[in-house]
């Protein structure tokens, strides 16, 4: 076994310690300064963003900020237009049964249903209502609407027209053909033109027609009006056409015209010819005659008694 070096086995005495280690320490730094060159700060070469550089990146920065901030404010908006929380409040999607769910009151511009049908839950009601303004169902590619307003609820281009109540199923109103008739409370219907067999009224009760401009009765085989007292009256002129055939108009007690409320011909500075509407007192048949212009000037006028007639229109057969 060898021999052990003095500071191994501890036979060095304070002083050779002391210069021990100051020789080891005067090496060590020896060691450092073979690798040190010495250099001045100002030939360093500068890094970072300076000059204009510095204005363009806190113009961005600032750009960004307000992109944010902007977003922010349109999230906190739709949270609180749509009531988000851990869900939607007003709003439940279902896609496994393809149903969007709403709860309480929702309100849309326009909604489009791929297959038409709006239901409520079995418990409540659905009411549809829009704030001065109207309610309109489209059908896409179709002409068929339905409008709603506070006046009227208006349906076009249908060929029937059907109300369910929702509990029973019972049809409650409906436009099919040949029966049509009006639900309980309704007294009176408002539309453009109508074609039926047979209009009437329950026993007991007035059917009345009317209308602010113009009003038109048509029949292809012919019209027949059967009351217990009709009453015809209009603002302007009264037409009675028959394109095949004769107009009768037959009572039990006679036919009567109101001839205080009827107008008088005009009055034209170039004195127009006019026409006199006379009655067969047997037969009831409504004719007129011509009435020239000198008719006032002439000895032998010309009135109903002068009238020629023709097929003896005024005989009894």
């Amino acid at each position: 076994m060898g021999r052990q070096s003095p500071l191994e086995d501890g036979t060095l005495s304070m002083r050779q310690k002391a210069l021990l280690k100051r020789d080891i320490t005067k090496e060590h730094l020896s060691n450092l300064k073979a690798g040190y060159v010495s250099i001045h700060e100002a030939s360093l070469h500068k890094t970072g963003i300076r000059g204009r550089k510095t204005y363009l990146f806190w113009a961005l920065v600032g750009f960004l900020l307000i992109l944010a901030l902007g977003n922010l404010i349109v999230t906190c908006f739709l949270l609180g237009v749509l009531r988000l929380a851990n869900g939607m409040k007003n709003l439940e999607l279902l896609p496994d049964e393809n149903i969007i769910k709403f709860y309480g009151d929702i309100d849309l511009n326009m909604t489009i249903k791929r297959d038409g049908l709006l239901e409520a839950f079995a418990e409540d009601g659905m009411t549809i209502e829009s704030q001065e303004g109207e309610v309109h169902l489209v059908f896409s590619n179709s002409s068929e609407a339905i409008h709603m307003d506070p006046i009227k609820t208006q349906v076009d281009n249908v060929n029937s027209f059907v109300v369910y109540d929702p509990e029973t199923g019972e049809e409650i109103f409906s436009t099919d053909y040949p029966n049509f008739g009006l639900p309980k409370g309704v007294k009176q219907i408002n539309i453009k033109q109508a074609i039926a067999r047979s209009i009437s009224s329950p026993v007991g009760s007035n059917l009345e027609f009317k209308s602010p401009s113009k009003l038109r009765l048509k029949g292809n085989e012919g019209t027949k009006m059967d009351s217990k007292n009709m009453i015809v009256t209009a603002m302007t002129d009264l037409f009675l056409k028959a394109v095949e055939g004769a107009i009768v108009l037959e009572a039990y007690d006679g036919v009567r015209i109101d001839v205080k409320n009827v107008n008088l011909a005009r009055s034209s500075p170039t004195d127009e010819a006019q026409f006199q509407l006379c009655l067969c007192a047997t037969t009831g048949q409504i004719f007129r005659v011509p009435i020239p212009l000198n008719n006032a000037r002439r000895t032998e006028k010309i009135t109903c008694e002068s009238a020629i007639l023709h097929d003896n229109i005024c005989d009894e057969k």
